[in-house]
């Protein structure tokens, strides 16, 4: 099997795999919005879990969890429209805060977990 064999085989298995195009560099051109929408998506999906305390979350993650605020960490994390036509969105740096409380608390859960297995 040759060099171009195995760059063909590698670019099936992608667009079988991940819906990608034919061109390898749709793979490695993802855009920057692209990026932070697929984050978006898994964060939407976690906090979907009723698991999470979306409040609890919010205050760990921006240090204040009044009505007002709470209000908007929904409205951002739905995508609900504004009055003038926006839609609410966290930022990058707000996603990774967010990404970090949730880590954190997985963290805790573990550790809390491998205690009661010791005892």
């Amino acid at each position: 099997m040759g060099n171009s064999d195995y760059k063909d085989a590698i670019k099936a298995k992608l667009h079988e795999t991940y819906g990608y195009g034919e061109n390898l560099k749709e793979v490695e051109d993802k855009s920057d919005e692209d990026k932070v929408s697929g984050k978006y998506k898994r964060l939407q999906k976690l906090l979907s879990n009723d698991i999470f305390n979306h409040a609890a979350i919010e205050r760990k993650a921006f240090g204040n969890s009044d009505s007002t605020t709470r209000s908007l960490f929904r409205k951002k994390l739905n995508r609900y429209k504004d009055d003038s036509g926006g839609t609410y969105t966290f930022d990058e740096e707000e996603i990774s805060k967010i990404f970090s409380v949730i880590q954190s608390i997985g963290t805790d859960i573990v550790q809390s977990v491998n205690r009661e297995d010791k005892e």
